[in-house]
């Protein structure tokens, strides 16, 4: 077979989990995702009860799972794609998560996406009222990077929002988790970003009603140094559970639309010149009277 113009390499497995119809999943092309394709934090590949991209579930009771997978290698042959499946309290760095499981799909190559057999997974009672979805694939002669990386590895992917009921004129405070992977420590930075345009109106398409990404937000960690942009210390492998207090421009109007923003954490080394490793939560405030 010849070589694809769009694969990056011929090479005979290319494994892709998709968030949007065409991708590659190549760095510095799909990798981080290119603007008006999506959030790295919100994979319609993940499919909950029949939906793609359904964030909506409920503590202690079953829900179904499944997972699209893509192959673009050059090659004649299947691939015998392995997947593996977690959950996890909000992060935006999964230093730490708990096995759904797993399973193996085949997925020829023709970069059309294959759907895994259903998992039927109960989140337990005492898990955060939001969680978050992640998934890896690999095979043999096509691994995956041994850090869950949705925004810069084709082989993972993640899904979650986490929704925040915030009275009139006060600010919203929530729970989420930083994280470490790696075997050394970092000095994580925590920001935020605003959702672009086609992210707010997905998130809005599933909920009947507008979701603004206009908003200006301040964030805090709570009991950390600083606020938003400030260094915090974390060890190997360390999961640090903070609070969020956030504090939008003007405060919230009765009867005001949700807005969503999302919250990036950065993971640098003393020796690195550049980050070492993003990660992305996506945050929706609801305003209550």
């Amino acid at each position: 077979m010849p070589p694809h113009p769009d694969r990056p390499e011929n090479v005979t497995t290319w494994l892709v989990i998709p968030y949007f119809d065409g991708d590659v999943g190549r760095k510095g092309g799909e990798r981080p995702l290119p603007a008006g394709k999506g959030a790295s934090w919100l994979c319609p590949a993940f499919r909950v009860d029949g939906v793609p991209g359904n964030t909506a579930f409920e503590r202690g009771q079953p829900f179904q799972l499944e997972l699209e997978v893509a192959n673009w290698g050059a090659g004649t042959l299947p691939a015998v794609a392995l997947v593996r499946l977690w959950w996890s309290d909000p992060t935006m760095s999964f230093a730490k998560a708990t096995p759904i499981g797993q399973t193996s799909v085949v997925v020829p190559p023709d970069g059309k996406p294959r759907r895994t057999g259903v998992f039927t997974v109960t989140v337990p009672v005492g898990a955060s009222p939001h969680v978050c979805l992640l998934a890896q694939v690999s095979a043999p002669i096509d691994g995956a990077g041994a850090v869950p990386d949705p925004v810069d590895d084709r082989h993972w992917a993640q899904l979650n929002l986490v929704e925040v009921a915030a009275a009139t004129a006060q600010t919203g405070t929530f729970p989420v988790l930083m994280g470490n992977p790696f075997d050394e420590p970092m000095r994580a930075r925590v920001a935020t970003a605003p959702l672009t345009s086609d992210t707010a109106e997905r998130l809005a398409a599933a909920r009947g009603r507008d979701v603004r990404a206009d908003r200006d937000v301040e964030v805090r960690l709570v009991g950390e140094d600083g606020g938003e942009g400030s260094l915090t210390e974390l060890g190997p492998h360390e999961v640090r559970a903070v609070q969020v207090t956030l504090a939008p421009e003007g405060g919230h109007a009765a009867g005001e639309p949700p807005y969503g923003f999302e919250l990036v954490q950065t993971l640098f080394t003393d020796r690195d010149e550049g980050p070492r490793h993003t990660g992305t939560l996506g945050v929706l405030v609801v305003p209550q009277a």
